[in-house]
């Protein structure tokens, strides 16, 4: 569980994101409103490879971002917030391609002479 520390904002958000159930707040869909597009821009600039997040060696499982992403997804159409909803569904999708996409090998090949 070394890698709890790395999704705790994840973590904060969907827990912010199911409040909206109870909670009918503007201040909460302002905030979602303006986090949406900066999380967006990161996983765009994280599939073209200009990740600014560094590389940690406790990495997540898939699996847990994607439960997240998907509670996320549905809390938002049930509110019927959705540009929201589809801005997050957009960001699942570009989450599942970065997890699926292949790695690059950081061996070097030796020239043949």
């Amino acid at each position: 569980m070394k890698w709890f520390k790395n999704v705790l904002l994840d973590i904060v958000i969907t827990v912010i994101i199911i409040s909206t159930l109870f909670i009918k707040t503007l201040i909460l869909k302002i905030f979602l409103f303006i986090y949406t597009p900066l999380m967006l821009i990161g996983r765009v600039l994280a599939l073209t490879g200009m990740n600014i997040q560094k590389k940690a060696g406790n990495k997540a499982p898939d699996w847990f971002l994607h439960v997240l992403y998907f509670i996320n997804v549905a809390v938002l159409a049930v509110n019927r917030w959705w540009v929201l909803a589809a801005l997050w569904l957009i960001i699942w999708i570009l989450a599942f391609i970065y997890t699926k996409r292949p790695r690059k090998s950081n061996t070097r090949r030796m020239k043949r002479i």
